[in-house]
């Protein structure tokens, strides 16, 4: 058996034959058999997006025959969704079904996870660890910074995540970031760093999809969607099987495999693999594969004829100076951003809170309704919690106090709108009783499959997640480098 397994003659693009670099599996995709051992790649990585593209990229360098698996624009379609609850989530503003996944829209803000949130359970009692620390991840993000091409003020100490490198552009233009006093807290801003390439941010179908696609070592796969990842023994992954849109049905194999599908589709997939040895998915032996879902909602409001506008000199300053206060408080944390508009010294204040990942918001499958492709429909329950609605109100209770510093006057009314930056439903712990993969990203009972992503985060902190995600991603492959040369001195 070769690399793909034709089931029902899939439809292979040029591209693929272009790009694979292994002549079985050219000639496999044209239907020809193969005489000889069974082939198989190291490494399957299912999605391109951030979680993905930049482990493969790492892999291929280090010499490992790694297979990307996209299903891409010709498959968006079939990506169907249903939403319950109290917040009618908008899965399909949160995700892009494309070749560089959500890097095709997304806005390139690059912001670290604020360190007290790795131990949050730890030092307050509540919620939950993560099972790692910032320290972990620290050096990550240094070549995540370096892989988005971000472009930084120089560190402006406490007032952010630490720092052991420059941002790869420095912005050299001074820039105030002003110290207000709201009531008994003091808030003290930083100017955020973006992603900065040509006219926008990295966007990775334009040079890192290439790059990999250009490599002897890697192939890259679109057009095809993986609906099944199968276990011949209950203790490893043996294939994925891959489906096109006319229904052709392959096999891809390989030694270890990692799911990058984004938030909704990583613990959708864990769920439609059933068997035997997991009847509930895989991961799922503790009932926790879809569960503790988290987001980012967005409240706004603005403050117009400024009067101390001149505290405020800066675009887009941030401030995460209230974590550890919310957390003591029994609250989730919130980011506060201000932002300068025009000459009229209107100021938005803007809030992005984190929200409580509670286990019944939850992704489940519905058993009578099925996609065009023939799969149960994810449903996706998602309500705010008590906690979630007492953090809301003491956020618009600072956006007041912060209008009466600057000066400001505010008619009293907050704009709200779900945001993106979903996370949680596989999420990371020490401890297969509390999450679905360990500190290495390894889906606990099994040994060859991990999951990338922010589906793995335990909180999401108040902060974008893209930096961490592809710090996570570049951590994760140095992990499966080490593996991989490990069991090859075995043999």
């Amino acid at each position: 058996m070769s690399v793909v397994e034709k089931v029902r003659g899939p439809k292979i693009s040029r591209r693929r034959l272009l790009v694979g670099g292994a002549a079985a599996v050219a000639t496999q995709a044209l239907g020809l058999r193969t005489s000889g051992s069974e082939e198989s790649y190291d490494l399957c990585v299912i999605g391109s997006g951030f979680a993905g593209i930049p482990l493969a990229l790492r892999t291929v360098k280090q010499g490992m025959t790694t297979v990307v698996v996209e299903a891409g624009p010709e498959l968006a379609p079939s990506f169907e969704f249903a939403t319950s609850g109290e917040v009618k989530y908008p899965i399909a503003g949160a995700r892009q079904i494309t070749d560089g996944g959500t890097s095709a829209h997304w806005t390139g803000v690059v912001s670290r996870m604020w360190p007290g949130n790795f131990h949050v359970f730890s030092e307050f009692g509540s919620l939950v660890d993560w099972p790692i620390e910032y320290e972990d991840l620290a050096d990550y993000y240094c070549q995540s910074e370096k892989l988005l091409l971000a472009t930084g003020s120089p560190s402006t100490g406490e007032i952010e995540p630490p720092r052991s490198c420059a941002y790869p552009e420095e912005i050299q233009k001074a820039h105030t970031n002003p110290t207000l006093k709201v009531g008994e807290h003091k808030l003290r801003f930083f100017t955020k760093a973006y992603s900065k390439r040509g006219f926008g941010p990295v966007r990775l179908a334009d040079v890192e999809i290439p790059e990999f696609s250009e490599s002897p070592l890697g192939t890259f796969v679109t057009g095809q969607r993986v609906t099944n990842i199968v276990t011949e023994d209950g203790e490893s992954i043996s294939y994925v099987v891959v489906q096109s849109k006319g229904g052709d049905i392959s096999r891809i194999h390989a030694k270890q495999f990692v799911i990058a599908a984004g938030v909704i589709e990583s613990p959708r997939l864990l769920l439609m693999s059933r068997s035997r040895w997991f009847p509930q998915g895989l991961g799922n032996a503790n009932d926790l594969v879809g569960r503790h879902f988290c987001h980012h909602p967005h409240l706004g409001k603005k403050s117009s004829s400024v009067a101390n506008g001149d505290v405020l000199n800066g675009t887009l300053l941030r401030s995460h100076s209230l974590d550890d206060t919310l957390h003591g408080k029994g609250l989730n944390a919130f980011n506060i951003q201000l932002n300068t508009l025009g000459n009229h010294l209107d100021v938005n204040i803007d809030f992005s809170p984190d929200t409580e990942p509670h286990a019944e918001n939850r992704l489940t499958l519905l058993s009578n309704r099925r996609d065009t492709l023939g799969h149960l429909l994810p449903n996706l329950h998602v309500d705010h919690t008590m906690r979630d609605q007492k953090t809301f109100r003491f956020a618009r209770e600072i956006g007041e106090q912060i209008s009466e510093v600057v000066g400001g006057k505010s008619d009293g009314k907050y704009w709200y709108r779900y945001h993106s930056h979903p996370s949680g439903m596989t999420r990371m712990s020490s401890d297969a009783s509390m999450g679905v993969v360990d500190r290495n990203n390894r889906v606990f009972g099994l040994d060859n499959l991990y999951i990338s992503g922010a589906c793995v985060f335990p909180l999401a902190g108040a902060t974008n997640p893209t930096d961490t995600v592809v710090a996570m991603a570049l951590r994760l492959a140095d992990h499966l480098i080490e593996r991989h040369r490990s069991r090859a001195t075995m043999f």
